[in-house]
């Protein structure tokens, strides 16, 4: 479980990406948000992209260009969330 919070220092959390390299899914949970509506998860290929922030189960698509990391950030001031369950997953193949 993670708290990111801009009332207390610690609006950003990062994880470092090795081994994985094209499509992925970014899955994660909200388990509480208080007051925070910019929600944001970077990508190299797009930048600093808004993402849900409701209560809940949600997922994004990106390209992983660089071996990068998973950055989710919040920018709204005096605002805090709690995000668990985060997963990312390589697509490897598409359904047909």
């Amino acid at each position: 479980m993670i708290k990111l919070s801009t009332s207390s220092g610690f609006p950003l959390f990062y994880q470092n990406l090795q081994g994985f390299k094209g499509k992925c899914v970014l899955s994660y949970e909200v388990l509480e948000n208080n007051n925070c509506t910019d929600f944001f998860t970077y990508n190299a290929a797009e930048g600093y992209i808004n993402i849900p922030s409701s209560i809940g189960n949600h997922s994004y698509t990106f390209e992983n260009l660089t071996y990068q990391n998973v950055i989710f950030r919040i920018s709204t001031s005096g605002s805090d969330i709690t995000i668990d369950n985060i997963s990312v997953k390589e697509v490897t193949q598409q359904a047909v």
